[in-house]
């Protein structure tokens, strides 16, 4: 998969390309024949784009048609699918981890559905702890991979030590027993600070992968002191489970991801269903409503947007200043230009990497309760307050500045 930056490139590029996703999943039995089910699709699905747009055979667009039919037929891609976009000046081929849906579109690079499969992807840091140590994992969509493991040591051989005699203070008393509590109480303060040197490989670990989510197995005694070390927002979406004792079998990374995997989806949900009760239950720093929304957007003024995965409203956009309204019209409100037909999925994409902004895709019961305010919403930037300018009289201009004497 393509990471942030290169999706960004790919909102850059020019119009007049053809964007085709394919479910080219070599598993499927239609897929296995001596003509792929998805070469089919992509002959008859081809007619039905050149006789909307109006092109006719050795256009552009059915040049890049056959473009893709050739790599197809010569590559026989073992991805469960791929995005194409092809053009005069563009060729791309993007290998899908999953199973895309057909697609075919002239014009602008269609990602809405890409983004949908990348927001999917979103990597998580998964870190087991105990006493003999700590191994960190990166789970993404169905895949655990182990990127480290370090053991911890406790020296206490050295906290007793033979020493020649002396002469004790007065008022000194020789303690008598094994001193347990004592001897525990400092076994726990260098777990304390073990679990602080965990909480900063964690931290750095993210940064370098660009994670923003820890899932945290192992007890309270241990993952407490992580929890408290580490940073605000990955404190905010960390998520504690309950260790499994070693030796249940003899393939801990999968029984770490079988429990992963039991809350990862009760906690995306719980997780999507707060984020929209908020943006319909707080009377400030938050736009709901398609025009509203909308406009934020296009202003700069939102730092995250949640939108359902479904909700594709018809839109206009302006062909010189690109202004994008739901209202209609032939003309721009702005500066009079003429606007085309659009859609809300067709202009997201590029609109969230212009303007920097995070987005949210809900479904099921979030998409739900969203659907009441046109399926789209967004949090406000939290803009730092300007001072108050401090008011000078003319004459106070004027008069002479007398340094104090200390």
């Amino acid at each position: 998969m393509i990471d942030a930056q290169e999706f960004a490139a790919l909102a850059q590029l020019p119009e007049s390309l053809l964007t085709a996703y394919i479910n080219t999943n070599p598993g499927l039995p239609t897929n296995c024949r001596a003509i792929p089910g998805y070469t089919a699709w992509l002959k008859t699905e081809a007619k039905h784009l050149l006789a909307a747009t109006g092109h006719m055979k050795g256009s552009v667009l059915h040049r890049q048609v056959e473009r893709i039919a050739e790599y197809l037929d010569a590559h026989r891609p073992a991805h469960k699918g791929v995005m194409i976009l092809a053009g005069p000046d563009v060729w791309q081929v993007i290998p899908l981890p999953t199973e895309p849906h057909n697609e075919l579109h002239w014009g602008r690079p269609h990602l809405w559905q890409l983004l949908t499969i990348m927001e999917r992807q979103t990597p998580v840091c998964v870190v087991a702890l105990d006493l003999a140590g700590v191994r960190m994992y990166k789970y993404v969509a169905g895949s655990l991979s182990q990127s480290g493991e370090w053991h911890f040591k406790v020296e206490t051989s050295h906290w007793r030590q033979k020493e020649r005699a002396h002469m004790a203070k007065q008022g000194t008393r020789m303690p008598h027993g094994a001193q347990r509590e004592a001897f525990d109480r400092r076994i726990e303060a260098e777990y304390v600070r073990l679990m602080h040197d965990v909480a900063k490989g964690i931290e750095a670990f993210c940064e370098r992968e660009s994670i923003d989510r820890v899932y945290l197995l192992g007890s309270d005694r241990l993952t407490r002191h992580v929890q408290d070390a580490l940073p605000q927002r990955l404190r905010d979406s960390l998520v504690c489970i309950p260790r499994i004792p070693r030796g249940n079998t003899e393939d801990p990374a999968s029984e770490i991801k079988a429990r992963v995997e039991s809350h990862l989806h009760a906690y995306e949900s719980d997780r999507k269903a707060k984020i929209v009760e908020e943006l319909l239950n707080r009377p400030r720093g938050i736009v709901t409503g398609l025009d509203h929304t909308l406009n934020a957007l296009q202003r700069g003024l939102l730092t995250s947007l949640t939108v359902v995965e479904s909700a594709d409203p018809k839109l206009y956009e302006c062909k010189d200043c690109g202004l994008v309204t739901a209202s209609a019209g032939s003309r721009c409100p702005t500066c009079n230009g003429l606007r085309r037909p659009t859609s809300l999925q067709a202009v997201l994409p590029t609109l969230l990497t212009r303007h920097m902004c995070r987005l949210e895709i809900v479904t099921d019961r979030a998409a739900t309760r969203l659907k009441s305010v046109d399926g789209i919403g967004g949090r406000l930037r939290m803009l730092k307050r300007q001072p108050a300018p401090v008011y000078r009289s003319a004459a106070a201009e004027r008069a002479p500045r007398v340094a104090r004497r200390a």
